[in-house]
């Protein structure tokens, strides 16, 4: 293949040399906090139904949808813990 294709500044040259100003705009340190705590605790609570789910696995219980809960659950816990107790809390109802 050709160089050009996959490393295009190989043979432009300066091309990342850019005028301005691009660095990353300071966080604010009490809304990162609420988040991570929000997060800890979704992640918490999601750690008692995956006991709750591992000990019906280990009864031979079908969990296959349980499992699948459990981890959209989980995905939306890192993204947005907010909207995730949501989901948490109807998988905890079905886990009982």
């Amino acid at each position: 293949g050709k160089i050009a294709k996959s490393a295009s500044w190989m043979r432009t040259g300066d091309i990342w040399k850019t005028a301005g100003y691009f660095s990353r705009p300071k966080a604010d340190p009490v809304k990162y906090r609420n988040f991570e705590k929000g997060v800890r605790g979704a992640l918490a609570r999601l750690a008692v139904i995956d006991k709750k789910i591992k000990a019906r696995e280990s009864r031979g219980d079908d969990v296959k949808l349980l499992r699948r809960r459990w981890k959209e659950a989980q995905a939306a816990a890192f993204h947005d813990p907010g909207s995730a107790g949501t989901l948490i809390d109807e998988l905890a109802g079905l886990v009982r």
